[in-house]
Protein backbone atom coordinates (compact mmCIF):
# COMPACT_ATOMS: atom_id res chain seq x y z
CA UNK A 1 0.00 0.00 0.00
CA UNK A 2 2.84 2.24 -0.04
CA UNK A 3 1.95 3.80 -3.18
CA UNK A 4 -1.16 4.28 -1.45
CA UNK A 5 0.85 6.48 1.23
CA UNK A 6 2.37 8.70 -1.64
CA UNK A 7 -1.11 9.79 -3.21
CA UNK A 8 -2.59 10.32 -0.08
CA UNK A 9 0.74 12.59 1.24
CA UNK A 10 3.12 13.62 -1.32
CA UNK A 11 2.89 17.15 -2.50
CA UNK A 12 1.62 18.32 -5.34
CA UNK A 13 4.65 19.30 -7.51
CA UNK A 14 6.35 16.04 -6.27
CA UNK A 15 3.04 13.87 -7.31
CA UNK A 16 3.00 15.40 -11.09
CA UNK A 17 6.48 14.42 -11.55
CA UNK A 18 6.05 11.13 -10.52
CA UNK A 19 2.12 10.40 -12.62
CA UNK A 20 2.03 13.52 -14.90
CA UNK A 21 5.50 13.50 -16.66
CA UNK A 22 5.65 9.72 -17.29
CA UNK A 23 2.01 9.87 -18.23
CA UNK A 24 2.77 12.49 -20.48
CA UNK A 25 5.85 10.73 -22.36
CA UNK A 26 4.23 7.24 -22.38
CA UNK A 27 1.42 8.60 -23.96
CA UNK A 28 3.88 10.55 -26.59
CA UNK A 29 5.28 6.95 -27.78
CA UNK A 30 1.92 5.58 -27.55
CA UNK A 31 0.87 8.13 -29.87
CA UNK A 32 4.12 7.11 -32.19
CA UNK A 33 1.91 4.25 -33.45
CA UNK A 34 0.12 6.35 -35.80
CA UNK A 35 2.05 9.33 -36.51
CA UNK A 36 4.96 7.08 -37.30
CA UNK A 37 2.74 5.23 -39.97
CA UNK A 38 1.56 8.30 -40.91
CA UNK A 39 5.11 9.78 -41.54
CA UNK A 40 6.69 6.71 -43.01
CA UNK A 41 4.13 6.20 -45.62
CA UNK A 42 3.80 9.70 -46.73
CA UNK A 43 7.29 9.71 -47.37
CA UNK A 44 7.82 6.35 -48.87
CA UNK A 45 4.63 5.86 -49.81
CA UNK A 46 2.77 9.02 -50.71
CA UNK A 47 -0.04 11.01 -50.16
CA UNK A 48 -2.96 9.28 -50.86
CA UNK A 49 -1.26 6.16 -48.49
CA UNK A 50 -1.16 9.00 -45.58
CA UNK A 51 -5.28 9.90 -46.59
CA UNK A 52 -5.85 5.74 -46.21
CA UNK A 53 -3.91 5.45 -42.48
CA UNK A 54 -6.00 8.67 -41.26
CA UNK A 55 -9.25 7.21 -42.74
CA UNK A 56 -9.34 4.22 -40.66
CA UNK A 57 -8.70 5.80 -37.67
CA UNK A 58 -12.00 5.76 -37.18
CA UNK A 59 -12.27 1.70 -37.45
CA UNK A 60 -9.35 1.81 -34.62
CA UNK A 61 -10.91 4.12 -32.33
CA UNK A 62 -14.20 1.48 -32.51
CA UNK A 63 -11.30 -1.07 -30.87
CA UNK A 64 -10.01 1.70 -28.55
CA UNK A 65 -13.53 2.05 -27.32
CA UNK A 66 -13.79 -1.52 -26.06
CA UNK A 67 -10.84 -1.29 -24.46
CA UNK A 68 -11.30 2.02 -23.03
CA UNK A 69 -14.89 1.12 -21.95
CA UNK A 70 -13.60 -1.92 -19.73
CA UNK A 71 -9.71 -0.79 -19.51
CA UNK A 72 -10.74 2.99 -18.41
CA UNK A 73 -13.75 1.74 -16.21
CA UNK A 74 -11.34 -0.81 -14.22
CA UNK A 75 -8.93 1.57 -14.03
CA UNK A 76 -11.23 4.05 -11.91
CA UNK A 77 -12.58 1.69 -10.09
CA UNK A 78 -9.17 0.17 -8.98
CA UNK A 79 -7.90 3.10 -7.94
CA UNK A 80 -11.12 4.18 -5.69
CA UNK A 81 -10.50 0.64 -4.39
CA UNK A 82 -6.79 0.91 -3.61
CA UNK A 83 -8.16 4.01 -1.22
CA UNK A 84 -10.90 1.98 -0.03
CA UNK A 85 -8.49 -1.05 0.79
CA UNK A 86 -11.19 -3.03 -1.18
CA UNK A 87 -8.72 -6.00 -1.86
CA UNK A 88 -11.78 -8.24 -3.42
CA UNK A 89 -12.47 -5.86 -5.92
CA UNK A 90 -8.95 -5.52 -7.12
CA UNK A 91 -8.57 -8.88 -7.58
CA UNK A 92 -11.85 -9.21 -9.70
CA UNK A 93 -10.45 -6.69 -12.32
CA UNK A 94 -8.35 -8.98 -14.50
CA UNK A 95 -10.61 -11.48 -15.46
CA UNK A 96 -13.55 -9.42 -16.16
CA UNK A 97 -10.86 -7.41 -18.10
CA UNK A 98 -9.52 -9.96 -20.47
CA UNK A 99 -13.25 -12.01 -20.88
CA UNK A 100 -14.51 -9.05 -22.42
CA UNK A 101 -11.56 -7.98 -24.68
CA UNK A 102 -11.36 -11.49 -26.17
CA UNK A 103 -15.44 -11.15 -26.69
CA UNK A 104 -15.95 -8.17 -27.79
CA UNK A 105 -13.11 -7.65 -29.77
CA UNK A 106 -13.32 -10.88 -31.15
CA UNK A 107 -16.49 -10.07 -32.73
CA UNK A 108 -15.76 -6.62 -34.20
CA UNK A 109 -12.59 -7.94 -35.55
CA UNK A 110 -14.87 -10.91 -38.16
CA UNK A 111 -16.92 -8.34 -38.73
CA UNK A 112 -14.53 -5.90 -39.99
CA UNK A 113 -13.01 -8.64 -42.05
CA UNK A 114 -15.99 -9.28 -43.65
CA UNK A 115 -17.39 -6.16 -44.12
CA UNK A 116 -14.21 -4.20 -44.86
CA UNK A 117 -14.15 -2.93 -48.68
CA UNK A 118 -18.31 -1.42 -47.47
CA UNK A 119 -16.57 0.21 -44.45
CA UNK A 120 -14.15 1.91 -46.12
CA UNK A 121 -16.21 2.96 -48.63
CA UNK A 122 -18.82 4.08 -45.86
CA UNK A 123 -16.11 6.49 -44.02
CA UNK A 124 -15.21 8.18 -46.86
CA UNK A 125 -12.55 6.27 -49.23
CA UNK A 126 -12.23 6.90 -52.65
CA UNK A 127 -10.07 5.95 -55.72
CA UNK A 128 -6.00 5.10 -54.80
CA UNK A 129 -7.04 5.76 -51.22
CA UNK A 130 -9.88 3.40 -51.01
CA UNK A 131 -7.14 0.51 -51.84
CA UNK A 132 -4.73 1.27 -50.30
CA UNK A 133 -7.18 1.83 -47.24
CA UNK A 134 -8.40 -1.68 -47.68
CA UNK A 135 -5.07 -3.97 -47.85
CA UNK A 136 -4.29 -1.85 -44.84
CA UNK A 137 -6.72 -2.52 -42.75
CA UNK A 138 -6.78 -6.69 -43.52
CA UNK A 139 -3.31 -6.28 -42.26
CA UNK A 140 -4.40 -4.49 -39.20
CA UNK A 141 -7.12 -6.34 -38.24
CA UNK A 142 -4.96 -9.67 -37.08
CA UNK A 143 -3.88 -7.38 -34.45
CA UNK A 144 -7.06 -5.86 -33.53
CA UNK A 145 -7.34 -8.20 -30.04
CA UNK A 146 -3.64 -7.46 -29.01
CA UNK A 147 -4.06 -4.02 -29.41
CA UNK A 148 -6.86 -4.14 -27.46
CA UNK A 149 -5.37 -6.49 -24.81
CA UNK A 150 -2.46 -4.81 -23.62
CA UNK A 151 -3.56 -1.16 -23.28
CA UNK A 152 -6.32 -2.51 -21.31
CA UNK A 153 -4.27 -4.03 -18.87
CA UNK A 154 -1.92 -1.53 -18.92
CA UNK A 155 -4.63 0.76 -17.65
CA UNK A 156 -4.50 -0.91 -14.23
CA UNK A 157 -1.00 -0.28 -14.49
CA UNK A 158 -1.94 2.71 -14.04
CA UNK A 159 -4.75 2.83 -11.79
CA UNK A 160 -2.57 1.76 -9.15
CA UNK A 161 -0.58 4.86 -9.89
CA UNK A 162 2.82 3.26 -11.23
CA UNK A 163 2.66 5.48 -14.09
CA UNK A 164 6.50 4.96 -14.69
CA UNK A 165 5.88 1.49 -15.39
CA UNK A 166 2.79 1.62 -17.35
CA UNK A 167 4.42 4.12 -19.38
CA UNK A 168 7.98 2.11 -20.14
CA UNK A 169 6.11 -1.12 -21.00
CA UNK A 170 4.15 1.18 -23.62
CA UNK A 171 6.74 3.01 -24.80
CA UNK A 172 8.94 -0.04 -25.72
CA UNK A 173 6.57 -1.55 -28.14
CA UNK A 174 6.04 2.49 -30.01
CA UNK A 175 9.63 2.67 -30.32
CA UNK A 176 9.38 -1.10 -31.63
CA UNK A 177 7.00 0.02 -34.46
CA UNK A 178 9.40 2.75 -35.14
CA UNK A 179 12.06 0.72 -35.70
CA UNK A 180 10.39 -1.99 -37.50
CA UNK A 181 8.02 0.76 -40.11
CA UNK A 182 10.95 1.57 -42.22
CA UNK A 183 12.27 -2.17 -42.29
CA UNK A 184 8.93 -3.90 -43.86
CA UNK A 185 8.24 -0.37 -46.08
CA UNK A 186 11.03 -0.03 -47.54
CA UNK A 187 13.50 -2.67 -46.80
CA UNK A 188 11.16 -5.11 -47.58
CA UNK A 189 9.29 -3.13 -50.16
CA UNK A 190 5.88 -3.98 -48.82
CA UNK A 191 4.65 -0.50 -49.17
CA UNK A 192 1.51 0.41 -46.86
CA UNK A 193 1.30 -3.34 -45.87
CA UNK A 194 4.29 -2.89 -43.69
CA UNK A 195 3.51 -0.44 -41.79
CA UNK A 196 0.47 -2.55 -40.76
CA UNK A 197 2.98 -5.64 -40.25
CA UNK A 198 5.41 -3.36 -37.47
CA UNK A 199 1.98 -2.29 -35.87
CA UNK A 200 0.87 -5.80 -35.35
CA UNK A 201 4.10 -7.24 -34.21
CA UNK A 202 4.12 -4.32 -31.45
CA UNK A 203 0.75 -4.59 -30.31
CA UNK A 204 2.06 -8.27 -29.89
CA UNK A 205 4.55 -7.64 -27.88
CA UNK A 206 3.02 -5.14 -26.08
CA UNK A 207 0.45 -7.84 -24.50
CA UNK A 208 3.15 -10.26 -23.32
CA UNK A 209 4.95 -7.69 -22.10
CA UNK A 210 2.41 -6.79 -20.24
CA UNK A 211 1.34 -10.46 -19.02
CA UNK A 212 4.78 -10.87 -18.12
CA UNK A 213 4.87 -7.77 -15.99
CA UNK A 214 1.60 -8.98 -14.03
CA UNK A 215 3.72 -12.62 -13.48
CA UNK A 216 6.32 -10.48 -11.96
CA UNK A 217 4.40 -9.62 -8.69
CA UNK A 218 5.64 -5.94 -9.39
CA UNK A 219 1.45 -4.90 -9.01
CA UNK A 220 -1.10 -5.06 -7.39
CA UNK A 221 -2.96 -7.22 -9.81
CA UNK A 222 -1.64 -10.76 -9.43
CA UNK A 223 -2.32 -13.92 -11.47
CA UNK A 224 -3.09 -15.56 -7.73
CA UNK A 225 -6.78 -15.67 -8.26
CA UNK A 226 -7.18 -15.37 -12.08
CA UNK A 227 -10.12 -16.71 -13.72
CA UNK A 228 -11.21 -14.92 -17.05
CA UNK A 229 -15.00 -14.64 -16.49
CA UNK A 230 -17.54 -11.93 -16.01
CA UNK A 231 -17.96 -11.06 -12.60
CA UNK A 232 -21.51 -9.00 -12.13
CA UNK A 233 -20.93 -7.21 -9.32
CA UNK A 234 -17.39 -5.51 -10.70
CA UNK A 235 -18.65 -5.83 -14.12
CA UNK A 236 -21.61 -3.73 -13.99
CA UNK A 237 -19.43 -1.10 -11.72
CA UNK A 238 -16.27 -1.24 -14.85
CA UNK A 239 -19.16 -0.53 -17.12
CA UNK A 240 -20.47 2.41 -15.44
CA UNK A 241 -17.12 4.21 -14.61
CA UNK A 242 -15.59 2.89 -18.96
CA UNK A 243 -18.97 4.03 -20.28
CA UNK A 244 -18.00 7.93 -21.26
CA UNK A 245 -14.03 6.93 -22.20
CA UNK A 246 -15.64 4.58 -24.41
CA UNK A 247 -18.58 7.18 -25.56
CA UNK A 248 -15.65 9.39 -26.77
CA UNK A 249 -13.83 6.58 -28.76
CA UNK A 250 -17.06 6.30 -30.30
CA UNK A 251 -18.42 9.44 -30.73
CA UNK A 252 -14.55 10.10 -32.48
CA UNK A 253 -15.26 7.55 -35.34
CA UNK A 254 -18.82 9.13 -35.95
CA UNK A 255 -16.47 12.28 -35.56
CA UNK A 256 -13.97 11.36 -37.68
CA UNK A 257 -16.72 10.00 -40.69
CA UNK A 258 -18.46 13.44 -40.95
CA UNK A 259 -15.15 15.33 -40.98
CA UNK A 260 -13.76 13.40 -43.77
CA UNK A 261 -17.19 12.78 -45.38
CA UNK A 262 -17.23 16.86 -45.34
CA UNK A 263 -13.73 17.22 -46.67
CA UNK A 264 -14.15 15.30 -49.76
CA UNK A 265 -17.40 17.29 -50.56
CA UNK A 266 -16.37 20.94 -50.18
CA UNK A 267 -12.54 20.14 -50.64
CA UNK A 268 -11.42 16.63 -52.16
CA UNK A 269 -8.34 15.12 -52.32
CA UNK A 270 -6.15 17.50 -51.34
CA UNK A 271 -8.25 18.23 -48.12
CA UNK A 272 -8.27 14.58 -47.15
CA UNK A 273 -4.88 14.03 -47.54
CA UNK A 274 -3.72 17.63 -45.30
CA UNK A 275 -6.08 16.74 -42.75
CA UNK A 276 -4.61 13.28 -42.55
CA UNK A 277 -1.66 14.52 -41.95
CA UNK A 278 -2.56 17.90 -39.64
CA UNK A 279 -5.19 15.21 -37.75
CA UNK A 280 -2.03 12.69 -37.06
CA UNK A 281 -0.23 15.57 -35.60
CA UNK A 282 -2.71 16.71 -33.54
CA UNK A 283 -3.62 13.81 -32.30
CA UNK A 284 0.00 13.08 -31.13
CA UNK A 285 0.39 16.43 -29.56
CA UNK A 286 -2.88 16.12 -27.54
CA UNK A 287 -1.86 12.42 -26.37
CA UNK A 288 1.04 14.15 -24.53
CA UNK A 289 -1.95 16.36 -22.82
CA UNK A 290 -4.29 13.24 -22.48
CA UNK A 291 -1.43 11.39 -20.42
CA UNK A 292 -1.08 14.69 -17.70
CA UNK A 293 -4.70 14.15 -17.25
CA UNK A 294 -4.95 10.09 -16.82
CA UNK A 295 -1.83 11.02 -14.48
CA UNK A 296 -4.09 13.44 -12.23
CA UNK A 297 -6.92 10.42 -12.50
CA UNK A 298 -4.80 7.96 -9.98
CA UNK A 299 -4.41 11.20 -7.51
CA UNK A 300 -7.83 11.82 -7.70
CA UNK A 301 -9.61 8.31 -7.18
CA UNK A 302 -7.30 7.45 -4.26
CA UNK A 303 -8.02 10.58 -2.68
CA UNK A 304 -11.49 11.12 -3.41
CA UNK A 305 -11.90 7.22 -2.05
CA UNK A 306 -10.34 8.11 1.17
CA UNK A 307 -12.58 10.88 1.65
CA UNK A 308 -9.36 13.50 0.84
CA UNK A 309 -11.35 15.87 -1.02
CA UNK A 310 -9.02 18.95 -0.39
CA UNK A 311 -6.76 16.91 -2.11
CA UNK A 312 -8.39 16.42 -4.93
CA UNK A 313 -9.34 19.82 -5.76
CA UNK A 314 -5.76 20.80 -5.16
CA UNK A 315 -4.31 18.11 -7.76
CA UNK A 316 -6.46 19.33 -10.27
CA UNK A 317 -5.67 22.92 -10.18
CA UNK A 318 -2.03 21.89 -9.90
CA UNK A 319 -1.77 19.79 -12.66
CA UNK A 320 -3.96 22.65 -15.09
CA UNK A 321 -1.89 25.11 -14.52
CA UNK A 322 1.50 23.12 -14.98
CA UNK A 323 -0.38 21.87 -18.13
CA UNK A 324 -1.64 24.90 -19.10
CA UNK A 325 2.26 25.83 -19.41
CA UNK A 326 3.25 23.32 -21.38
CA UNK A 327 -0.12 23.38 -24.38
CA UNK A 328 1.06 26.85 -24.41
CA UNK A 329 4.65 26.17 -25.54
CA UNK A 330 3.12 23.51 -28.43
CA UNK A 331 0.67 25.95 -29.61
CA UNK A 332 3.47 28.57 -30.17
CA UNK A 333 5.31 26.62 -31.93
CA UNK A 334 2.81 25.34 -34.41
CA UNK A 335 1.74 28.95 -35.08
CA UNK A 336 5.14 29.81 -35.28
CA UNK A 337 6.25 27.07 -37.66
CA UNK A 338 3.06 24.92 -39.16
CA UNK A 339 5.16 24.50 -42.77
CA UNK A 340 7.62 22.61 -40.83
CA UNK A 341 4.97 20.18 -39.25
CA UNK A 342 2.94 20.07 -42.16
CA UNK A 343 6.44 18.78 -44.45
CA UNK A 344 6.80 15.82 -41.95
CA UNK A 345 3.51 13.95 -44.00
CA UNK A 346 3.38 15.88 -47.01
CA UNK A 347 6.31 16.09 -49.53
CA UNK A 348 4.70 18.54 -52.07
CA UNK A 349 5.51 22.27 -51.46
CA UNK A 350 2.29 23.72 -53.12
CA UNK A 351 0.49 21.31 -51.20
CA UNK A 352 1.91 22.19 -48.05
CA UNK A 353 1.62 26.05 -48.40
CA UNK A 354 -1.69 25.51 -48.85
CA UNK A 355 -2.34 23.81 -45.84
CA UNK A 356 -0.63 26.39 -43.74
CA UNK A 357 -3.65 28.51 -42.53
CA UNK A 358 -5.47 25.41 -42.23
CA UNK A 359 -3.05 24.08 -39.78
CA UNK A 360 -3.30 27.36 -37.96
CA UNK A 361 -7.13 27.11 -37.70
CA UNK A 362 -7.02 23.68 -36.81
CA UNK A 363 -4.78 24.09 -33.86
CA UNK A 364 -5.82 27.63 -32.70
CA UNK A 365 -7.25 26.41 -29.27
CA UNK A 366 -4.42 23.99 -28.72
CA UNK A 367 -3.14 25.93 -25.59
CA UNK A 368 -6.82 24.81 -23.67
CA UNK A 369 -7.38 21.18 -24.35
CA UNK A 370 -5.33 20.60 -20.72
CA UNK A 371 -8.74 21.56 -19.65
CA UNK A 372 -10.31 19.12 -20.96
CA UNK A 373 -8.03 16.38 -20.42
CA UNK A 374 -7.78 16.99 -16.72
CA UNK A 375 -11.76 17.65 -16.28
CA UNK A 376 -12.79 14.78 -18.01
CA UNK A 377 -10.17 12.67 -15.96
CA UNK A 378 -11.45 14.16 -12.77
CA UNK A 379 -15.05 13.25 -13.32
CA UNK A 380 -13.52 9.52 -14.31
CA UNK A 381 -11.62 9.27 -10.88
CA UNK A 382 -14.43 10.73 -9.07
CA UNK A 383 -16.79 7.82 -10.87
CA UNK A 384 -19.00 10.82 -12.20
CA UNK A 385 -20.31 8.50 -15.37
CA UNK A 386 -22.57 10.92 -16.39
CA UNK A 387 -20.70 14.67 -16.35
CA UNK A 388 -18.27 12.23 -17.94
CA UNK A 389 -20.50 10.85 -20.58
CA UNK A 390 -21.95 14.48 -21.28
CA UNK A 391 -18.73 16.00 -21.85
CA UNK A 392 -17.83 13.50 -24.45
CA UNK A 393 -20.87 13.42 -26.33
CA UNK A 394 -21.05 17.36 -26.46
CA UNK A 395 -17.52 17.63 -27.78
CA UNK A 396 -17.98 14.87 -30.74
CA UNK A 397 -21.61 15.11 -31.53
CA UNK A 398 -23.99 17.54 -29.89
CA UNK A 399 -21.50 20.75 -30.80
CA UNK A 400 -19.71 19.38 -33.57
CA UNK A 401 -22.16 17.65 -36.08
CA UNK A 402 -24.23 20.70 -36.57
CA UNK A 403 -21.50 23.20 -36.77
CA UNK A 404 -19.84 20.73 -39.79
CA UNK A 405 -23.22 20.64 -41.07
CA UNK A 406 -23.92 24.21 -41.28
CA UNK A 407 -20.31 26.45 -41.37
CA UNK A 408 -19.49 24.96 -44.62
CA UNK A 409 -22.66 26.39 -46.16
CA UNK A 410 -21.95 29.67 -45.84
CA UNK A 411 -17.92 29.66 -45.40
CA UNK A 412 -16.33 26.65 -47.93
CA UNK A 413 -14.56 23.88 -46.41
CA UNK A 414 -13.05 26.40 -44.38
CA UNK A 415 -16.35 25.98 -42.24
CA UNK A 416 -15.26 21.93 -41.98
CA UNK A 417 -11.64 23.01 -40.14
CA UNK A 418 -13.07 25.40 -37.34
CA UNK A 419 -15.96 23.14 -36.53
CA UNK A 420 -13.74 21.11 -34.40
CA UNK A 421 -11.70 23.84 -32.77
CA UNK A 422 -15.57 26.04 -32.35
CA UNK A 423 -17.10 22.18 -30.68
CA UNK A 424 -14.25 22.01 -28.64
CA UNK A 425 -14.23 25.43 -26.98
CA UNK A 426 -17.89 25.36 -26.49
CA UNK A 427 -17.58 21.48 -24.46
CA UNK A 428 -15.03 23.28 -22.37
CA UNK A 429 -17.53 25.56 -21.16
CA UNK A 430 -19.97 22.88 -20.04
CA UNK A 431 -16.72 21.51 -18.79
CA UNK A 432 -16.06 24.76 -16.30
CA UNK A 433 -19.88 24.03 -15.27
CA UNK A 434 -19.47 20.84 -14.25
CA UNK A 435 -16.03 21.49 -12.21
CA UNK A 436 -18.33 24.38 -10.08
CA UNK A 437 -20.96 22.33 -9.43
CA UNK A 438 -18.30 19.40 -8.52
CA UNK A 439 -16.37 21.46 -6.12
CA UNK A 440 -19.14 23.27 -4.23
CA UNK A 441 -20.44 19.75 -3.53
CA UNK A 442 -17.12 18.39 -2.24
CA UNK A 443 -16.57 21.73 -0.28
CA UNK A 444 -20.09 21.18 1.84
CA UNK A 445 -18.89 17.22 2.31
CA UNK A 446 -15.90 18.89 3.65
CA UNK A 447 -17.95 21.43 6.12
CA UNK A 448 -20.30 18.62 7.35
CA UNK A 449 -17.61 16.59 8.32
CA UNK A 450 -15.48 19.48 10.30
CA UNK A 451 -19.42 19.85 12.24
CA UNK A 452 -19.10 16.51 13.07
CA UNK A 453 -15.82 16.22 14.14
CA UNK A 454 -16.23 19.58 15.95
CA UNK A 455 -19.85 17.62 17.81
CA UNK A 456 -18.13 14.59 18.78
Amino acid sequence: MQERENLLNWNMGKLFSKLAIPGMLGMLVIGLYNFADAIFVGQLVGEDAVGAVALLYSVVLFNQGILTLVGGGSMSLLSIAVGKKDQDTIDKLLGNLVAFILVASGIFTIVTYIFSDEIVTFIGGRGEVHVLAVRYLKILLIGFIPAALGPAMNFLVRGEGKMKAAMTIAGLSGALNIILDPIFIKYFNFGIEGAAIATVISQMFFMVSQIIYFKTGKSIITFNNFKIRFQKNVFSDVLKLGSSQMFMCFMAMIQQIFLFRALENYGGNSHVALMGGIFRLFLFAYLAVWGIGQGLQPLVGVNYGAKRYDRVKLGFKTFTMIGFTMTSISWILFMIYPNFFLSLFIKDPSLVLEGTNLFRIFNIIFFAYIYFATSLNLFIGLGKAKEAGILAISRQIVFFIPLVLILPKFVGVIGVWLSIPLADALTMLVGAYFNIKIFKEMKYEINNSDKLDAAI
